[in-house]
This record gives C-alpha cells, sequence and structure tokens, in this order.
C-alpha cells in the first residue's frame, strides 16, 4: 500500500509542478512513463481481487 501511495504522489508531481506554466503538453509527457509503472500496479491488483473471488464462489 506504501509503494501505491508513493506512486500517487509522483504522479500528482510534475502536474503541481506544470500547473503555473500552463503547458498541458509537458505534463502529458511526464505522465506517460509514470503510467506505464503505474498501470500494471493496478492491474495486477485488479487480477488478485478476481482471482480471489472466483476462487470464493468455487469453494462456497
Amino acid at each position: 500500500m506504501r509503494a501505491l501511495l508513493v506512486t500517487l504522489a509522483l504522479l500528482a508531481a510534475p502536474s503541481v509542478a506544470f500547473a503555473h506554466t500552463g503547458s498541458v503538453f509537458k505534463t502529458a509527457v511526464n505522465f506517460f512513463p509514470m503510467l506505464v509503472v503505474f498501470i500494471p500496479i493496478l492491474l495486477s491488483r485488479f487480477i488478485k481481487i478476481i482471482y480471489n473471488i472466483i476462487s470464493w464462489i468455487k469453494h462456497k
């Protein structure tokens, strides 16, 4: 959970830094590499939840 919070903080940092310049393109370019890291983290957690639900249904 701590790693997820750190990742969220890293995602928020560029938007705060570039909010004053008004450069949406710079913010989007900075978000792309972090999203490449962030999406698998969320996907793995989602798959784990789905697996737990399926195993719970099978053993019910």
